[in-house]
């Protein structure tokens, strides 16, 4: 899914740049996807448990807290 999401940013911004178009932004987010598919993902996995354990404690806090 998220290789057929990057292809259709790309087609769009190809054709953005044959109009002439400013397609930087564009690029950075296809740039920042495309590094993000090449991460570990052992790695995103331990970063998303991390976030999640964090959202979770949040919330356990606000809880005692009311």
């Amino acid at each position: 899914m998220i290789k057929e999401m990057l292809k259709d940013l790309k087609d769009l911004r190809d054709e953005m740049l044959s109009v002439n178009w400013p397609a930087q932004r564009l690029s950075n987010i296809i740039l920042k996807y495309e590094m993000k598919m090449k991460e570990d993902p052992i790695e995103r996995f331990k970063q998303r448990e991390k976030e999640e354990q964090e959202a979770l404690e949040e919330v356990a806090r606000k809880a005692r807290e009311e």
